[in-house]
């Protein structure tokens, strides 16, 4: 169905009180979000709804990992002091990438001022960590494919800011982000408030859903739980051009992320592109990106291990 900002909270709290995806899968728990920042989850980023959707370093670090965790010393001296010092530097760093970025062709959307805790004003424009982490995935696939009109599928799509991104660089067509209903309920907030005509908004709760997509220029939303039931309806009606994942493979169980395989394994003349973690714990075991389960169909574009961040950049083709 279409949503808009008028419906969207209702939609959200009710998604909150049916638990639609709460949660084995470790991004969330009931005591770390807040229903009560529900009224402000647009501002996501100083609330209960931040957890995992910021990169560091950030531009207003809280004194505590997530809101409502216990005050930890270290955590406070290594991920707020040292920022909050060193905000100057870390200003200085991301005009670098700016105008470095834009220079060779990355346009950027206007600043805001509702934003100031989360983006940096450069001359007008938003940037960020976050923002100079979607540019380099950006530029690095403008080398290999060709980036316009693209029907793109982003498996765990943050807070929407990489959907933003290629919006403004024109890029894309269909958008369907498949995710965690909390995590929805932020993208969903904040892409309403930041997409314009001609893109329309849409959530998925049913195949019918589906069937009632209009045209080009869509924004999807699916939550996980809902993807389960119409990954084969998705597949056998509509295109996809690239699928897309950062970061959240190597946060998946076995099961979950072999699923996610399976499925795009059945598609052909598509890309997926990879930004993960090359060791990771994730509820005690260790995950990395080498361990992906791709199958003999892929042939590897680019292949290379950011070494800034421990990642791995993966973007193949079968």
């Amino acid at each position: 169905m279409k949503i808009n900002g008028k419906i969207l909270p209702e939609i959200i709290y009710k998604g909150f009180k049916e638990r639609l995806d709460y949660s084995d899968y470790g991004t969330w728990n009931s005591q770390e979000l807040d229903e009560k920042d529900i009224p402000d989850i647009r501002h996501f980023y100083n609330n209960s709804f931040r957890r995992g959707l910021i990169e560091y370093p950030e531009k207003r670090p809280h004194p505590k990992p997530y809101s409502t965790n216990k005050f930890s010393p270290l955590f406070f001296i290594n991920n707020y002091l040292k920022i909050i010092l060193s905000q100057k530097t870390i200003r200085k760093q991301l005009e670098n990438y700016y105008y470095t970025y834009s220079t060779i062709g990355v346009d950027y959307p206007k600043y805001d001022p509702d934003d100031i805790d989360f983006y940096y004003n450069i001359d007008g424009y938003a940037f960020n960590h976050n923002l100079r982490k979607y540019s380099e995935f950006i530029l690095t696939l403008r080398q290999f494919i060709k980036m316009k009109n693209l029907n793109v599928c982003e498996i765990g799509g943050g807070y929407g800011g990489l959907t933003e991104l290629m919006i403004k660089n024109n890029l894309i067509k269909n958008y369907y982000i498949i995710d965690l209903f909390e995590t929805l309920s932020v993208s969903m907030t904040y892409l309403i408030d930041k997409i314009k005509e001609p893109y329309s908004c849409n959530l998925i709760n049913s195949e019918k859903d589906m069937e009632e997509i209009e045209g080009d220029f869509n924004i999807i939303f699916i939550p996980v739980k809902v993807y389960n039931n119409i990954n084969n309806f998705l597949k056998e009606n509509f295109e996809i051009d690239i699928f897309i994942n950062s970061n959240s493979f190597v946060e998946m169980s076995n099961n979950d992320l072999n699923d996610y395989f399976s499925f795009i394994h059945q598609f052909n003349h598509v890309y997926l592109f990879s930004y993960n973690k090359i060791k990771r714990v994730e509820q005690g075991k260790m995950m990395s990106a080498y361990g992906f389960p791709y199958d003999s169909n892929w042939q590897d574009i680019y292949f290379k291990e950011d070494k800034r961040y421990g990642d791995l950049v993966r973007l193949s083709y079968r």
